[in-house]
Order: C-alpha cells, then structure tokens, then sequence
C-alpha cells in the first residue's frame, strides 16, 4: 500500500517538473510580454540569381575588305529594272546636255530600286558643264565623275568631236554610272581606306584595277537593262561594249581579255553578284 503510495506521488513530481520546463521553454521564446522573442540567428541575405551567359559572342567589326566583296550590293542578289527612255535626238552639240540628262534620268529610274532592295541609300546626281571643276581633264571626252559633289562633269566640245552617234552618247554616261553606284553603297570610301592599299605600288595598281572593272561590270548591267527595256538594241549594246573594250591605253589599266570578260558579265548578269571583282583572283583582274 505505502509502495502504490509512493509510486503516484513521484510520477506526480515528475509530471510537474515536465510542465514547469515548458513553461520557462515558452516564455524563453516568446519573450515576457509574450510576442515572439528576435531572433538570434545570423541574417540570411538573399542570394541573386546570376544574370544568364549567353555562349554567342558579338560579330568582330566589319574590315575594309568586308565592306567591298561582302558589299550589300553583291549579296541582295538584285538586278537593275529594265527601263525604256524617250531619249532625244542629238544633232548639234546644244543636244548633248538634254540627252545625258534623260539618259541621267533612266539610269537613276533603273538602279533605285535595285540600292533600296539592297538596303542601301540611293541619290541622284546631275550634269555639269563646267570641266574645269574637281579636277576634270579638259582632254577627257566623256563625262567624269566627281565624288566630292556627286556631279558628272562634261565637255560637250570634247564629245561634238566624236559625233552625235547615238550608240556613243549613251555608252559616255553608263560607263561613268558606275562610279555614282561605288560611291552610294560605299565601296569608293572602303578601296580608299584599305590598309594593304599603300604596302606596294603593285597591290595599289591591284586593287585600282579591280574598282575599274567593277565600274565596266555594273556599265554593261546598265547597257543591259536599257536593252531590256527597248532603249538600246542588242547591237548598239555591242558595240558600245566592244568599243570600251578596245579603248585602253592606260598601261597600268586590265588587259583588254579582262575589261571585255567584266563588261560581258555585267551584261549577262542575272544579279549584282556577277560583278564581285574584290572576290575575284589576282589573274581574272590583271
């Protein structure tokens, strides 16, 4: 009896201990005013999840050499519109400045859409009559163009000595045409500035070569697409281009092979592409 006694009484005291502890346990976390007690531990900052990396790196800055056989009017795989001009008759040389001048108007009416497809900006340029200005040669029968003004400069004495052929007034401006096209899309500024252009006389003369058959190249997509149109006949298209062809005297110039190859490509092309001198090799521009 005085066992069951003692037994009861101690797990009474037991009991007691165990709901003391809690109490101290509760007002040890919850403070005495019974709101949470602040924490103790170290804070935790939040971690910032770091920005994605991405494996692709910027393409390196286009070179020179990029700027003219990786040119936008090489890879738009564009062509000119043919065309038909009402060109004027031209007798006497007071006919020439009107004639250029239409002839001016259906070059320009022929490649704008060819450099707005090519995602390059088109301007026109104009004729001018004075050939004393931007360093015209007075000896220079044909027009010639003039970067610094974006001009044809013209001596209508000068072409009156070789007639009023018709064939003659309309090669005189396609051949000059493609200088005005090298300057809008920039090829003109990226030939002036390539590094390798000054290392030798002999890679000089290479790269002037290739701007001058490129000029030959885009003048017989023009002859072309002013036969497509009915401007040119097939046969006055020859001849302007066997003319050219047979016209160097220029002993730095390309061999008479290579201008008639350029200018029978440009008239053949189905796109600029065709005319890519700067991609061509050494031999197919000597």
């Amino acid at each position: 009896m005085m066992l069951r006694i003692r037994t009861k009484i101690a797990l009474l005291a037991g009991v007691l201990v165990l709901a003391a502890v809690a109490v101290v346990v509760v007002i040890r976390s919850t403070g005495e005013s019974g709101e949470p007690a602040p924490s103790t531990a170290a804070p935790v900052e939040a971690v910032q999840a770091a920005p994605p990396t991405s494996s692709a790196t910027s393409p390196p800055p286009r070179t020179e050499h990029d700027k003219l056989d990786g040119n936008q009017l090489f890879v738009a795989g564009v062509t000119p519109d043919k065309v038909s001009c009402a060109l004027p008759k031209a007798t006497v040389r007071a006919d020439i400045e009107p004639f250029l001048r239409a002839e001016l108007k259906c070059l320009d009416d022929a490649w704008r859409p060819v450099l707005e497809r090519a995602g390059a900006p088109f301007e026109s340029t104009e004729i001018a009559l004075d050939p004393t200005l931007c360093r015209f040669d007075p000896a220079e029968r044909g027009p010639h163009y003039c970067a610094r003004d974006n001009k044809f400069y013209v001596s209508p004495a000068k072409i009156a000595e070789e007639g009023f052929e018709r064939a003659f007034l309309i090669g005189l401006l396609s051949q000059r045409y493609g200088n005005h096209l090298m300057d809008l899309v920039g090829i003109n500024d990226a030939r002036a500035n390539l590094p390798q252009a000054a290392t030798t006389e002999a890679a000089k003369q290479e790269n002037l070569r290739r701007a001058i058959l490129l000029t030959d190249c885009l003048s017989g997509m023009s002859l072309a697409a002013l036969t497509s149109g009915g401007s040119l006949t097939d046969a006055e298209a020859r001849k302007i281009i066997t003319g050219w062809q047979n016209a160097i005297g220029d002993p730095d110039g390309a061999t008479k092979k290579n201008v008639g190859k350029w200018l029978n490509a440009g008239f053949a092309a189905k796109d600029a592409s065709a005319c890519n001198t700067w991609a061509a090799s050494s031999a197919d521009v000597a």
